[in-house]
């Protein structure tokens, strides 16, 4: 019988109480009022959380060694599973496996081991999922609002555009020797002209260097 660990971090989470030492921290104190020695601590720092907790890299491998009478203890709920669904079916095959599953912030108990264990932990998968909803929900609702202001969202400027300011404050503004260069470009594309043509045209005439491609998808977004 053996006790794992196991912690993840997406790229994009940045808040401190998300970070890997934190989360075992709060493995090895589960794991020490259990008084259970560690074998092995499973850390997966950049995951994206949208896999399947079988189906990530280290945390798959480790679901595949556990064995009867193991106790795997995860940092929080939605760092060890991608839904509510993927939380009960793991959480169901490790109690097959009589396997003891022990999630640090719901509390030190298994959740695999009673009725009221499980049906606490579905209720709680459930809130977790649709949070993590809501989350993705005002998050796309504040880039729309701060793209329909006139807000920088990210990613590339594009040509004939820059950004301005930093953060919060950052926004889209027109860079005019470019923006010239794209009427042009926009002027030769509603003519006819190949794409290939216009992007040697666009070097010769204003000393800017664009890949076919990246015309290509000038004129698209024209349309």
């Amino acid at each position: 019988m053996a006790a794992y660990g196991y912690c993840r971090v997406s790229t994009f989470d940045q808040a401190d109480n998300l970070s890997i030492p934190d989360q075992e921290h709060k493995v090895m104190c589960v794991a020490g009022y259990h008084r259970l020695e560690l074998a092995e601590m499973v850390s997966e720092p950049g995951v994206s959380g949208s896999m399947a907790f079988a189906a990530r890299p280290a945390s798959g491998a480790l679901f595949a060694k556990l064995e009867p009478g193991d106790t795997l203890i995860v940092s929080k709920l939605d760092r060890a599973f991608r839904d509510a669904e993927d939380a009960l079916s793991t959480s169901r095959a490790l109690h097959e496996r009589g396997v003891r599953l022990i999630v640090a912030d719901i509390g030190v108990e298994p959740v695999t081991e009673n009725g009221t264990g499980r049906l606490f932990f579905t209720i709680l998968a459930s809130v977790a999922e649709f949070e993590r909803f809501r989350i993705r929900e005002r998050t796309a609702d504040a880039r729309k609002a701060k793209k329909a202001k006139g807000g920088y969202i990210g990613g590339s400027a594009g040509f004939g555009y820059r950004v301005v300011g930093e953060r919060a404050d950052s926004k889209v503004v027109e860079e005019y020797p470019e923006q010239v260069a794209l009427r042009w470009i926009r002027e030769q594309g509603a003519a006819g002209v190949p794409s290939r043509k216009i992007s040697k045209g666009l070097e010769t005439h204003f000393g800017f260097k664009l890949s076919h491609v990246s015309i290509c998808r000038i004129l698209k977004d024209a349309n």
